[in-house]
């Protein structure tokens, strides 16, 4: 850290310090002759060789001349001074610009200090970042300096609409000059205002498109997407493009199917069809969200390590057989989500059975809100391997879907000896499942995945019934059991005592325990109590179990950050 100018350092000091103190030393010396001049000149001022007139003239011009100019560049001098002291007497400064790197780095990117049911998404990421970044750069020209002199602070691309504004090209013209030579993350977020025929706005993308290393579409209207990619791909696909991600929001719980009769998503995307090829061999990573694609078109690579598919209607043999022929051929997959996909065949609702798909590299399965005869197609398509596998069950579960959208119920046996096959790792529960999944259901639910580690419960009203279905039956101790490690209870609310969980902490050996209690629901409850970190059953939890948490306001619910991928 740089020494304070004393005494003891003046040795060092720089030349320009030098010449700043010698300049001032002139100047005083120089101020201090000229006031005892001025004082003379109007002491001496019956000296019959000067002419009167011709002196007042001369000092009307100094007045209005000179003294005006000391008196701004004192100022202008005076200011500097104080902005400089100011800045070399803040501890701040003082730091290397590394570590002011590092700083601004972590304030841009970092965690937003809001608080959100869901995760944000891109777009309201990247507003928020740059408003970080603005934010910076407006404190002093130094840390406007370091904010322009650093690409990185202005590889992503904010194609973010305001409610009330659209996106400016020019501030992405200076992203695009400011973050060269890096490649290039885009954010094109058309939620407010439709993309479409706004083709001038694409411009400045389109001209740097081969620097574009990721890509993450999104927007509320239907036409969007079919627009957006013909607009960008029409000339070429980016070399470095890896990660791709469209979503369109829609309706919430919708899932956008357009008729066969008006199919614009067929008919604006099927230019691009020759061009997939090239497009799905450059990714390691794709997302789609209602977006309809033709599967028949798409073939992964050996690139791709992370597929995340939510909110697509397979509809008939066909289709079905075209998505599990796409999905077979990614065969470097690490990461697989799958999340609300629709699949109904041509008739009855036994779907289309697929060969196991070989994905030796597949580390993590992820399946949420799937009908029963969805799920089962994927269970038994993916070939056994080490991978760890998730389930989001919800109401869904308990039918199968038509093909007209009619549903059959499904007897609770089945789905249970479904599920018995299959080694589930993890798996997560939400209260529209609350009727069914308690009690004995529960009870039996649990006997029928023995593998089991991690069990987390949303939204559940927490009571002895509920932690004494999570313990193995005293009756049949014979019967296998899971033994959980993990426990969450997130955004619960506590009807009465809870007694019951230390028990259920014995019986299960946890080595994890989140105990979160959303208050603002536990007051809508007539019978409700809200505890807190004095509550003698939290208190004999922080002391038995090594990772037990204890969230009073629990309205962040970090496991559903699967339903909104983040930036």
């Amino acid at each position: 850290m740089p020494k304070a100018l004393t005494r003891s350092n003046l040795t060092f000091v720089p030349t320009l310090v030098q010449n700043w103190e010698a300049a001032g030393a002139l100047l005083a010396d120089a101020a201090a002759n000229y006031l005892h001049l001025s004082t003379s000149l109007a002491a001496n001022n019956r000296d019959p060789r000067v002419s009167k007139g011709h002196l007042v003239s001369r000092i009307d011009a100094s007045l209005q001349t000179l003294h005006k100019t000391l008196d701004q560049q004192l100022h202008q001098s005076r200011v500097a001074l104080a902005n400089a002291r100011n800045k070399w007497a803040s501890p701040i400064y003082r730091l290397p610009e590394e570590i002011l790197l590092e700083i601004f780095i972590f304030f841009v990117y970092g965690p937003s200090k809001n608080r959100h049911l869901f995760h944000p998404d891109a777009g309201e990421r990247v507003r928020t970042m740059y408003q970080h970044l603005y934010a910076l750069s407006g404190v002093c020209t130094g840390w406007r300096k370091i904010t322009l002199s650093h690409p990185m602070f202005w590889s992503i691309l904010p194609m973010v609409d305001g409610l009330n504004a659209f996106w400016d090209p020019l501030s992405i013209e200076l992203s695009t000059q400011r973050s060269d030579p890096l490649n290039l993350h885009v954010v094109v977020d058309a939620t407010h205002h439709p993309a479409l025929f706004r083709k001038e706005d694409f411009n400045p993308l389109i001209q740097n498109l081969q620097r574009a290393q990721s890509l993450n579409i999104r927007s509320q209207h239907q036409q969007d997407i079919p627009y957006i990619l013909p607009v960008l791909f029409r000339r070429e696909i980016p070399e470095h493009l890896s990660d791709l991600s469209l979503t369109f929001t829609g309706e919430e719980d919708q899932i956008f199917r357009p008729s066969p009769e008006n199919d614009f998503v067929s008919r604006e995307l099927k230019p691009l069809y020759p061009k997939f090829p090239k497009l799905m061999r450059s990714l390691r990573v794709f997302r789609i969200n209602n977006v309809p694609f033709q599967w028949k078109h798409i073939t992964f690579s050996a690139r791709l390590v992370e597929l995340r598919i939510e909110k697509i209607a397979l509809s008939g043999n066909l289709e079905i057989t075209a998505f599990m022929t796409a999905l077979s051929s990614a065969c470097s997959l690490r990461d697989l989500k799958i999340i609300q996909v629709e699949a109904s065949a041509d008739s009855g609702s036994t779907l289309p059975e697929s060969r196991p798909l070989s994905l030796p590299r597949l580390k993590t399965v992820y399946f949420q809100d799937l009908y029963f005869n969805s799920l089962r197609l994927l269970l038994r398509s993916i070939a056994p391997c080490s991978h760890r596998l998730t389930l989001n069950l919800s109401d869904r579960v308990k039918h199968n879907l038509f093909a007209d959208s009619r549903t059959e119920d499904v007897p609770e046996d089945t789905i249970l000896q479904l599920l018995a096959q299959h080694t589930i790792n993890k798996l997560i529960l939400a209260d529209d499942l609350e009727d069914w999944a308690v009690g004995k259901r529960l009870n039996n639910l649990l006997r029928s995945l023995p593998a089991l580690k991690s069990l987390e419960i949303y939204f559940y009203e927490l009571d002895n019934k509920l932690f004494k279905s999570l313990e193995p039956a005293s009756n049949a101790p014979d019967v296998p059991f899971p033994k959980l490690e993990v426990l969450e209870f997130r955004g619960c609310t506590i009807p009465g005592i809870i007694t019951g969980l230390p028990r259920l902490v014995n019986k299960q050996s946890l080595q994890r325990l989140v105990l979160g209690q959303d208050v603002s629901l536990s007051g809508s409850k007539e019978l409700a109590i809200n505890i807190d970190e004095k509550d003698k059953t939290v208190r004999w939890l922080k002391a038995n179990v090594p990772g037990f948490r204890f969230i009073l306001h629990d309205d962040v619910i970090s496991g559903f950050s699967d339903m909104t991928w983040e930036l």
